[in-house]
């Protein structure tokens, strides 16, 4: 199959040059507004390159075989100006999370699916850890939904620095980290537990913010922070600049795990038809939008 990608720049998106490759399919083209990929030679060397959306337009008309799937990879706040492009360019969209930043766009790009008759896939990578679909398998299986119970999560994955230089420093493009980095946290709940009822903030600043979300019967207690100094002692000592764990009741699971391979399998599931559809991930869209609607940021003390 041919691929597309936009935001071929960006960190994330060579995670989509190794699945496009591992999955035996074609990167045609890629774009960006900044000209550092060369990346693309160890992956994709006969792949065009264009440095913006009308050059790469043009490509696409002239393209005489069929684009199969157009990658987004794009600062947030353009997610939903780059899926609008593949829609109408009527080429199926795979595109990083968050999928939009307000979750009225998640309707507008749905009136747009059925209108070309393609689809948009989020990458939602954490929904494929084992560790995690074992827990999810083991707390319905025990019906614990049904149960009062407390959940208590910690995610911490470090920046420096150029962090808040870049556009994911900026609020207005990334959501701040609540929905940058969180949306991976709330979707997560979501997939296990179902639509929360409500939310507390106990504390927020630019580098974590800690909360509670409460369902039905569950509570969540949760903490997220891109600070190096919330890892835990034997994460610093061994460089490794990521914490995630989960807790309930006395069951207590780790899912630090680097999850490089994670992408296959989301590509795997959508070339099977089983990948997240828009309506998978406006819960978690509009959790974030809420939240950070609520908090105001304070400097760190």
């Amino acid at each position: 199959m041919n691929f597309v990608i936009i935001g071929a720049g960006g960190y994330i998106a060579e995670r989509h040059f190794k699945s496009i490759k591992n999955t035996k399919n074609k990167l045609i083209a890629a774009c960006d507004i900044n000209d550092s990929v060369g990346l693309l030679d160890r992956y994709f060397p006969e792949c065009k390159f264009f440095k913006n959306l009308s050059s790469l337009q043009k490509f696409i008309i002239e393209f005489k075989e069929k684009i199969d799937f157009f990658v987004v990879c794009t600062p947030n706040h353009l997610h939903y100006k780059h899926i609008k492009f593949g829609l109408e360019n009527k080429i199926n969209v795979i595109c990083e999370k968050p999928t939009v930043l307000f979750p009225n766009q998640i309707f507008k790009l749905k009136n747009l699916e059925l209108k070309y008759k393609k689809k948009v896939y989020t990458i939602l990578q954490l929904r494929l850890q084992k560790e995690l679909i074992d827990f999810k398998k083991y707390f319905l299986n025990k019906k614990l939904i049904h149960k009062k119970g407390n959940f208590k999560l910690k995610y911490i994955t470090s920046r420096g620095n150029w962090y808040f230089k870049s556009w994911k420093g900026n609020i207005a493009k990334s959501g701040g980290i609540v929905t940058n980095i969180g949306i991976h946290l709330f979707d997560m709940l979501i997939w296990i537990v179902g639509k929360p009822t409500s939310f507390n903030i106990y504390h927020a600043t630019e580098t974590r913010v800690r909360g509670k979300l409460n369902f039905k019967n569950i509570s969540v207690d949760w903490f997220l922070s891109i600070d190096r100094n919330d890892l835990p002692p034997m994460n610093k000592k061994n460089k490794i600049n990521f914490f995630r764990q989960l807790s309930f009741n006395n069951k207590e699971i780790e899912f630090s795990n680097y999850f490089d391979d994670l992408h296959d399998k989301s590509y795997k599931k959508i070339f099977k038809n089983e990948g997240y559809l828009l309506q998978e991930t406006y819960e978690s869209i509009k959790l974030c939008h809420s939240i950070k609607k609520m908090i105001k940021y304070k400097n760190d003390t």
